[in-house]
């Protein structure tokens, strides 16, 4: 599980909880535009935007689970269990990419949410996991910019690209039941309704939700995303934004009896090209510089 936003409320913001039972290598990883990229299908790329984010690095590539390229474009890779679904075969005619590789390649490609989406187009997702010992993860994507967001999924249905006037995303189900859900939660206000009884501020979010599950969280983000003032988007707001989607130890067990929680949270500066985040066991927030030019990968400890 995990939720991904983004907020335009004063400064340009992306980022996202990363929910997980277990540690995959992150490390906050700077890919300047001069290293060269090898896809399993697409041939190499030496010449690319440059791109920052949180990876594990494995064999010298970087698995980015979420990242920003140095024109302000994001995107993040969310679990989507059950539904995603990968094409066997290569398609004629079309890019294909393994999941893993739908961030790099965007983000190497584009500049804007319009050239992603045009981009996407000529794409398919096809079923290549990285190695024998990294298998495929089922995923889908927060994709956004200055001007908006987008959903990306791969389902038996065939590629959708939604755009996403909440600018979240959590997990299951898929997209257009949470925009659908959403809309049962409209009456929700940050706004006193007359009491009778007096003064008691937060009626007016009486109702909303307050679990872990991914419907939950996605409505509870939507409601923080827009009650929040203009010109209030500041850093610190995004982060009490995903405190408000965290999940702290011992609130959900895997069937497995394994800890599900937030193991990082992390925001991007559109403008300073800036990455901050914290992790469950260190709050205090860090921060990286997206670097443009150099030759090779830079890789921070979390």
């Amino acid at each position: 599980m995990c939720t991904s936003i983004a907020l335009n409320k004063g400064k340009i913001l992306f980022g996202r909880n990363m929910d997980i039972d277990y540690s995959f290598g992150e490390r906050a990883v700077n890919t300047p535009r001069n290293f060269p990229l090898t896809f399993k299908k697409a041939g190499i790329l030496e010449k690319h935007y440059a791109f920052t984010g949180t990876a594990a690095v494995v064999d010298g590539f970087p698995l980015y689970a979420e990242a920003m390229n140095e024109n302000g474009l994001y995107i993040a890779a969310l679990k989507f269990p059950e539904n995603a679904y990968y094409n066997e075969n290569e398609t004629n005619g079309k890019i294909n990419l393994a999941p893993y590789e739908i961030i790099p390649f965007i983000l190497s490609k584009c500049r804007n949410l319009s050239e992603a989406l045009s981009l996407l187009t000529e794409c398919q997702i096809i079923a290549v996991p990285f190695s024998e010992f990294l298998p495929l993860s089922p995923l889908h994507w927060h994709i956004a910019d200055r001007n908006g967001s987008l959903a990306l999924e791969k389902t038996k249905d065939g590629m959708k690209i939604y755009h996403n006037p909440a600018n979240v995303l959590t997990n299951n189900p898929p997209f257009p039941f949470h925009l659908e859900n959403r809309a049962h939660y409209s009456n929700i206000s940050p706004q006193n309704p007359h009491n009778p009884c007096g003064a008691m501020p937060g009626l007016g979010t009486v109702g909303l939700t307050g679990d872990f599950t991914p419907s939950s969280r996605f409505v509870r983000a939507d409601y923080l995303i827009r009650s929040t003032p203009e010109n209030c988007g500041t850093v610190s707001h995004f982060f009490h934004i995903l405190d408000n989607t965290a999940i702290p130890k011992g609130a959900v067990i895997t069937r497995d009896g394994k800890c599900h929680y937030t193991s990082y949270s992390c925001c991007f500066d559109a403008e300073s090209l800036e990455m901050h985040f914290r992790t469950y066991e260190n709050t205090h927030i860090r921060t990286v510089k997206l670097i443009p030019e150099g030759d090779a990968l830079n890789i921070l400890e979390m």
